[in-house]
């Protein structure tokens, strides 16, 4: 598994501003899946299982250049605001 560099790819495709696993792309999705060793035969179980996989490395702390620091955090917004699961950002 190499959180880092999904880390590094993370932050590069949402730089600074929160995110859901809905708003990675179809064609972005087997990249991070593949670096956190997430799969599942379909795209949506891909999906879910990436959620949760990003839901257990809240507070992970990225350990490789350039991103040296980045910490991913998860975050539970109350479904009246979004009624999106999990929204997760990128702080450095």
């Amino acid at each position: 598994m190499d959180k880092d560099e999904a880390i590094c790819n993370l932050l590069r495709w949402f730089p600074d501003q929160p995110f859901s696993v809905k708003d990675i792309s179809d064609e972005r999705i087997p990249i991070i899946a593949g670096l956190l060793e997430v799969g599942a035969p379909t795209l949506h179980g891909t999906r879910t299982q990436l959620g949760k996989r990003l839901t257990a490395m809240d507070g992970y702390q990225c350990s490789a250049n350039p991103h040296l620091g980045a910490t991913l955090s998860a975050k539970r917004i109350p479904m009246e605001i979004d009624p999106r699961p999990e929204v997760y950002q990128i702080q450095h």
